[in-house]
C-alpha cells in the first residue's frame, strides 16, 4: 500500500510520479506474492502471456510490456508507462473474452488488436 505521506514532501519528486509509481506497485503487487504453482492449473494467465509476447514479437515499437517500458526505457516517464499498460491490460481483457480463444488464439487478428492502442 503506498504512504501518501511521502505526497507532501516540498522538494521531493512531483507527485504525479509518485501516484505513478504507487500504481505500478500497486498493480504488481499480487503477481510478485504469489507462490509458483502448477502452470496448467492456470491457463488463461499463461495464454495471456502468449498474446502478449506474440502482439511484442510482430509489433515491437507498438507493444511493450509494462516491465520493458519501466525497466528498459529511460525516456518514458513512469505516469505514461501507467498509462500505456493500463490501456494493453483493457485490450487484452476484450481479447480474452473471445469465444474459444484456447483453441483459436493463433488465428486472432494481431493488427487490429495492435491498432486499439
Amino acid at each position: 500500500m503506498c504512504n501518501r505521506k511521502c505526497l507532501r514532501c516540498k522538494h521531493g519528486p512531483s507527485i504525479t510520479l509518485l501516484l505513478a509509481v504507487c500504481a505500478l506497485s500497486q498493480a504488481h503487487e499480487p503477481l510478485a506474492s504469489r507462490e509458483p504453482s502448477d502452470p496448467t492449473a492456470h491457463p488463461l494467465p499463461l495464454l495471456r502471456k502468449k498474446i502478449e509476447a506474440k502482439l511484442h514479437a510482430l509489433f515491437p515499437e507498438q507493444w511493450i510490456p509494462l516491465y520493458s517500458m519501466v525497466t528498459f526505457n529511460e525516456g518514458m516517464r513512469y505516469s505514461e508507462a501507467r498509462d500505456i499498460g493500463s490501456k494493453q491490460a483493457r485490450i487484452m481483457d476484450d481479447v480474452m473474452q473471445t469465444p474459444g480463444i484456447h483453441e483459436s488464439w493463433e488465428a486472432l487478428d494481431f493488427t487490429e488488436i495492435v491498432s486499439r492502442l
